[in-house]
């Protein structure tokens, strides 16, 4: 599980985009909600992967996905992607965030190459290359990439699923947290894409619904004196 300070974040403001972070059922009813704490629900597994088993994907569709990515999703193939991932953000953490990048994207690439583009270490490896997009300031780019991943998540596990419900919120805690202009860029996006997942009444919809005005507000021009 990745762990520490994305820079802008304070004690009173706790990051809640990590990837596989903690998310609260308080979190739409407390503004952006928090983590941790009282009825607080996390997603992670035991091996701090996303989902309660590991990561692994269960149910229909992905059962039937799940013969073709039997090698990569054995022991052997989730421990290589985990020791990938955890090289990844021991770059970041060490202030090497273009090298992180590049291994991260190695082995984005190099799953696709063997799998295809819907295996579920994609998801993993999404997340964390928005978040590293995030810290290094390309925040359009980072929203962009936990929508992928968020709609790969709906394929996998379908819209209801917990982890999906999990990811939704997630992205909209990045995109709430990003600058007014890139917030603007990429909200069209992402409220079309909360909308077919969860349809136009979902409370994520409503939320990024009624954000985006006031966003458009804040980046318009001022008016000359």
């Amino acid at each position: 599980m990745v762990t520490g300070d994305a820079g802008a974040a304070t004690a009173a403001e706790p990051v809640r985009y990590l990837p596989w972070g903690t998310v609260t059922d308080r979190f739409w009813t407390t503004g952006d909600g928090g983590t941790g704490g009282a009825g607080g629900r996390s997603e992670t597994g035991g091996d701090g992967r996303a989902g309660g088993d590991g990561g692994r994907v269960t149910g229909s569709p992905a059962e039937a996905g799940a013969a073709s990515h039997a090698e990569a999703d054995s022991p052997a193939g989730r421990a290589a992607g985990a020791e990938v991932l955890a090289a990844v953000m021991a770059l970041a953490a060490a202030g090497d965030l273009g090298q992180a990048s590049s291994r991260a994207r190695r082995r984005e690439e190099e799953v696709r190459r063997a799998f295809g583009d819907r295996h579920p270490e994609l998801v993993d490896i999404g997340e964390v290359r928005g978040y590293l997009a995030h810290l290094a300031a390309d925040h359009a780019t980072a929203v962009r990439r936990y929508l992928d991943v968020l709609r790969l998540r709906a394929e996998l596990h379908g819209p209801d699923h917990p982890d999906t419900e999990l990811a939704v919120r997630r992205t909209y805690s990045l995109w709430r947290a990003v600058p007014a202009a890139d917030a603007l860029a990429v909200g069209p996006e992402l409220l079309s894409t909360v909308v077919s997942l969860l349809g136009p009444a979902s409370v994520a919809g409503l939320h990024i619904a009624n954000r985006l005005p006031g966003l458009l507000r804040a980046s318009a021009p001022l008016p000359p004196t």
